[in-house]
């Protein structure tokens, strides 16, 4: 869904201050505090690290250069981060290694969803299969429950067609609900996801952006956290058992991560709810006719899908096959045009007034 060009709605100065302050600006600060720390003992320069002396020392010349330098370093990672979403879903590009980790991963991901849909079956096939003359199911049979629903949770994280699979667990989970989302309307939602935010209903815009910031905070925090500690080995490797402090920065990313991996599912689920409670505010913007039944609107939606595709697969058939059934547009009728003319007698509408050289006006209906 990020990997594919969903973007974000931010509306308003506030909304893109805010957005900018808890995304690039927080851990960008972070990021910048610990590697001056980690400068200022000494490590890269002389054989002892001396953190008791890393802190002391500062004054506000140090601070305000330490301000400028964190806030430089969050403009301009602050653009990436649709590509970091991209990298953390899985599109590394067609380089041979890249093409070769990708493929290796994907695979891996594919055995694991097959093994745990297998799993789900096989529980519930013992538990469907278990003596149904008592009262309560036995240990066993609880046993065999609860861990149906388990597989069919870790299940849920993954695509429901194995072609969809994706190399990482973040690609997994948001290529899952790009598939299902808006999908029972023959929606895609990598297609109407931008337009139905649009017109969408402030209350579900914000949910989906509040979702959005969450996502995009975690996956910055884990990627500068991979950063601050490959930093660490470079500073550290010369000084012994301090090279276990890149455990710490390494511990934060993966645990950002996975909450990522969380977030995710919220947001997906944020994605679709944004598509059932928008999508005839939408209809109504294209000025489509309202469908009467869920079978014309799954119609209506697979030619609509079509004709909204930015991709360059088979743009030019698009272009000139004729769509069946063919949208209809509903237009709003043309405004009524009031007539203007003296009136010899007033009339008697209450908005009537007297206008200068004794001409009347009737006053145009308000809505």
């Amino acid at each position: 869904m990020a990997g594919e060009s969903i973007p974000k709605t931010i509306s308003g100065a506030g909304s893109i201050g805010r957005y900018f302050t808890v995304v690039s600006l927080v851990p960008s600060t972070v990021f910048v505090a610990y590697v001056v720390v980690l400068l200022r003992t000494g490590a890269w320069s002389s054989a002892e690290v001396q953190f008791t002396t890393a802190v002391d020392g500062l004054d506000l010349a140090d601070l305000a250069v330490f301000s400028v330098a964190a806030l430089l370093f969050a403009l301009v990672v602050h653009p990436l981060g649709f590509a970091l979403i991209q990298m953390y879903e899985g599109y590394w590009g067609t380089s041979r290694p890249f093409a070769l980790l990708s493929t290796l991963l994907t695979r891996r991901h594919r055995l694991l969803a097959t093994a745990i849909r297998n799993q789900q079956w096989a529980h519930e096939l013992a538990v469907r299969d278990a003596k149904v003359d008592r009262d309560t199911l036995g240990t066993r049979d609880v046993r065999h429950l609860l861990l149906a629903g388990e597989a069919k949770r870790l299940h849920d994280s993954y695509p429901h067609l194995l072609r969809d699979v994706m190399p990482t667990r973040l690609g997994n989970v948001l290529r899952r609900y790009e598939r299902l989302a808006g999908a029972m309307y023959a929606l895609d939602a990598v297609v109407a996801t931008p337009r139905v935010l649009q017109v969408a209903a402030v209350r579900d815009v914000d949910y989906v952006q509040n979702q959005r910031i969450q996502l995009e905070l975690a996956l910055r925090t884990s990627f500068l956290s991979l950063v601050a500690s490959g930093v660490t080995v470079a500073l550290m490797w010369r000084h012994g058992p301090w090279l276990l402090l890149a455990l710490v920065p390494y511990l934060f990313s993966y645990i950002a991560y996975r909450g990522a991996v969380v977030v995710a599912h919220e947001y997906g689920t944020a994605l679709a709810v944004a598509i059932e409670l928008n999508r005839f505010a939408l209809y109504e913007r294209l000025r489509l006719s309202l469908p009467d039944d869920l079978e014309e609107e799954r119609h209506q939606n697979v030619q609509l899908t079509a004709a909204l595709r930015l991709d360059n697969d088979e743009m030019e058939s698009r272009l000139h096959e004729k769509l069946h059934p063919v949208l209809e547009y509903i237009h709003p009728p043309p405004p009524s045009t009031v007539l203007l003319s003296p009136s010899p007698t007033a009339p008697t509408d209450p908005g009537w007034r007297p206008e200068s050289g004794g001409a009347s006006q009737s006053k145009p209906p308000t809505s």
